[in-house]
């Protein structure tokens, strides 16, 4: 669905701490699924998107998606959104419907551990998330967060359940508009694991965030981990 991160019909998780720019990460592979467009060395196979929101709200996904489409220079392509409070598996019929009617490809969830609802580090709620997404047919990222020993948070079956595992780590020194970010892939079921991919987020002003690859080398923090 966008190679080489996504494998269509599959689920993908990225994890990683707060401010890693996961959620960035997430909304700009949406963006090139949705407008069929080619960026950072991705390329993607066209359909509609669906966005299922448990952290922020439509205004501030929206405003993202202008700086990221903004960066892209295209115009904003309609990415179909929905603001979340109850966990996935209690809404899975009202997701199913809009995935039918509207011939959703890729939904992209942010975040797992609200979407479990309850307890994410037990196996009853994240069985039931990854259930739900199932039930969905249609290819998945979702995004999640680390603990404060950097590994990916909550019940092995995150680990299990996902088909591919990307850990994202970051860097961005102070009053830098830069964050440079390196995806690492832990975990595919299917396939051979990616070389590590490094990518660099200008956050230039509100109507632009340039997104492209980087050479990592030359970041301390995130060069040890090639």
């Amino acid at each position: 669905r966008l190679s080489p991160l996504l494998r269509d019909k599959e689920a993908t998780v990225f994890f990683g701490a707060g401010g890693s720019g996961k959620t960035s990460l997430a909304l700009f592979a949406a963006l090139l699924v949705q407008s069929n467009t080619k960026g950072a060395g991705f390329v993607p196979d066209p359909g509609p998107v669906l966005f299922l929101d448990y952290e922020a709200s439509a205004d501030e996904v929206y405003h993202r998606l202008v700086a990221l489409a903004g960066g892209l220079e295209i115009a904003v392509p309609h990415i179909y959104y929905r603001f979340c409070v109850q966990p996935l598996a209690d809404e899975v019929e009202e997701i199913q419907r809009t995935i039918f009617t509207e011939h959703i490809q890729l939904v992209v969830v942010d975040s797992l551990g609200m979407a479990c609802g309850d307890e994410p580090e037990k196996a009853g709620p994240v069985l039931a998330f990854f259930r739900g997404l199932r039930a969905l047919r249609a290819t998945s990222l979702i995004v999640h967060h680390a603990n404060r020993a950097g590994k990916l948070y909550g019940n092995v079956y995150v680990i299990n359940q996902a088909r591919s595992l990307y850990e994202v780590k970051a860097s961005q020194e102070t009053d830098s508009s830069l964050l440079h970010i390196g995806l690492h892939h832990r975990k595919v079921n299917s396939g051979q694991l990616q070389k590590p991919l490094g990518i660099k987020i200008d956050f230039a002003d509100e109507t632009h965030t340039l997104i492209t690859q980087a050479d990592l080398h030359g970041i301390p923090d995130l060069s040890r981990d090639l």
